[in-house]
């Protein structure tokens, strides 16, 4: 009796060991939109995780967010119906997952890179900084020439136009790049707003333009 009892709490035991390694041993593949550095256009990302150890590629790169969000969207689609497991190496899981998607969005061969091509210059960028600041909980975005020469509302030239996600302000700087705009209006931010958050379905988009640069400031990173 004493040699089943101890038997079964061995198994048990191994089975228990088991499951957290397996636990441990993950791969975690996520797909977001932000910007290339010293890259025109709005870059779709693959994270592919393993325990912490992060592997980043752009798998594509459009001039609007637009178009960039829609690959996305089917990226992740793509991603929900997949499977890979911790023995897969990153280049396996890159290559099945670009194939997949080339599969799912694209209407022309792999080889052609049209949609990736990024034909005109952009004035008008999106800039990112950490902030403690309530409404920029996971950094506030600004709109700018450059890092320096940040867009301000044209009512109130001291006051900035700050988005708390990168999708908003993208998406307001490729609006004023397609208009040649060198300035904003309350009224046409009002209505960037719904329409960014009808685009990318959440209303968690948000823009803030009450506070001035030195206020900003007081709220961020040390």
């Amino acid at each position: 009796m004493k040699t089943k009892i101890k038997n079964r709490n061995k198994n048990r035991n191994t089975r228990k060991l088991f499951l957290e390694m397996n636990r441990c041993q993950k791969v975690i593949l996520r797909c977001f939109i932000a910007q290339l550095e010293g890259v025109e256009g709005h870059a779709v990302y693959l994270a592919i995780d393993r325990n912490g150890e992060i592997e980043l590629t752009v798998v594509f790169l459009h001039s609007t967010v637009i178009k960039a969000w829609s690959v996305a969207v089917a990226a992740r689609r793509i991603l929900e119906n997949s499977s890979y497991s911790y023995k897969h190496s990153n280049e396996v899981i890159l290559k099945t997952f670009v194939a997949a998607l080339v599969a799912d969005y694209f209407d022309y061969s792999t080889d052609s890179d049209s949609e990736n091509e990024i034909e005109v210059p952009s004035k008008w960028k999106t800039f990112s900084t950490k902030s403690k600041h309530p409404d920029f909980a996971n950094g506030v975005y600004v709109i700018g020439t450059s890092a320096t020469e940040i867009l301000m509302l044209e009512e109130e030239p001291k006051k900035l136009i700050l988005a708390n996600t990168y999708l908003m302000s993208a998406y307001i700087a490729d609006f004023m790049n397609e208009n040649q705009l060198d300035s904003l209006v309350l009224p046409d931010i009002d209505r960037l707003v719904h329409e960014a958050r009808r685009a990318f379905s959440s209303t968690k988009h948000r823009v803030n333009y009450f506070l001035t640069a030195h206020e900003l400031l007081r709220w961020a990173y040390k």
